[in-house]
């Protein structure tokens, strides 16, 4: 009966706490796992918001002529440094605006840029694009490549 009554009382006493401790302790450390978890996926989502979104892209304006414009643009919601940007074709351009002046430089949400482009170019480009930004204490990198038809 001893043996029992030991086995009972070890049953449902753990470390020299009774049922109602153990299950409120079991239940603060999955909360607490919980809110670790939601913690890091709000950290990535507010990430996401805030990276900057360059893209390299064809504008066509007609207005009694056709013009096109190649247009550099930050649709994200904040800045970044345009590290380099490379074509695999000269682009002619009828103006002195020439995207590498771009490079080493810094573009702010939002903002756009753009160049004329010789209404007669018709050829597939691909363009490079690496930049880098700040979220909090980390830089990050990135390359896109990009392909443009002025077709």
């Amino acid at each position: 009966m001893v043996l029992a009554t030991s086995y009972q009382s070890a049953r449902y006493i753990f470390l020299g706490l009774n049922s109602g401790e153990l299950i409120t302790i079991g239940l603060a450390v999955v909360a607490v796992i919980i809110s670790i978890f939601t913690l890091r996926q709000n950290s990535k989502m507010i990430q996401e918001s805030l990276k900057p979104d360059i893209q390299i892209y064809i504008e066509t304006v007609d207005n009694f002529e056709a013009h096109k414009y190649l247009v550099i643009k930050n649709f994200g919601n904040s800045s970044a440094f345009i590290e380099s940007i490379l074509f695999d074709k000269a682009i002619s351009s009828n103006t002195r605006f020439s995207m590498k002046s771009l490079e080493k430089s810094t573009i702010a949400s939002k903002q756009k840029f753009m160049t004329l482009i010789d209404a007669n170019y018709k050829d597939n480009v691909i363009a490079v694009l690496t930049y880098s930004y700040k979220i909090g204490y980390f830089k990050k990198t990135k390359k896109e490549e990009i392909s443009l038809n002025f077709a």
